[in-house]
């Protein structure tokens, strides 16, 4: 009974991470990466001023996108991993013996700090991009 709700589980997980993955492939644009990488190093090069000294060139609404981007698909794969540990901390509470019960309690308490520990970091880089936002 267990390798049988195994397998179903693992099925699970393939199947909603080809779905994460393709949503989040599809929210992204990742064509033309390269060329506008290598269109941008090029304009840093190219940016002068009339004294010869370089000027920024930046593009902070490009620069913006670009971080929100990267902190959508982490924060996805944040919530997608601790969904699947809890899902299979839950099956083996439910499924296992006495002692593999209490063997999963007592790893209850470091998932909770993982969990914790996660999204106050997605929430502290959130705010400090609010507040480099208020500022810039």
């Amino acid at each position: 009974m267990k390798k049988i709700l195994i397998s179903i589980l693992i099925c699970i997980i393939f199947i909603s991470s080809n779905f994460l993955l393709n949503s989040v492939y599809a929210a992204t644009n990742f064509d033309g990466i390269v060329t506008e990488g290598d269109s941008f190093i090029d304009a840093g090069k190219k940016a002068q001023d009339s004294e010869g000294k370089h000027i920024q060139t930046v593009d902070g609404s490009k620069l913006e996108k670009t971080v929100n981007n990267v902190y959508n698909i982490l924060f996805i794969i944040g919530i997608a991993a601790s969904v699947i540990v809890s899902a299979i901390i839950g099956i083996k509470i439910m499924m296992g013996s006495v002692e593999e019960k209490a063997e999963v309690k007592e790893k209850l308490t470091p998932y909770f700090i993982g969990i914790v520990v996660i999204f106050a970091s997605f929430t502290i880089w959130k705010v400090a991009m609010q507040v480099a936002k208020l500022l810039g």
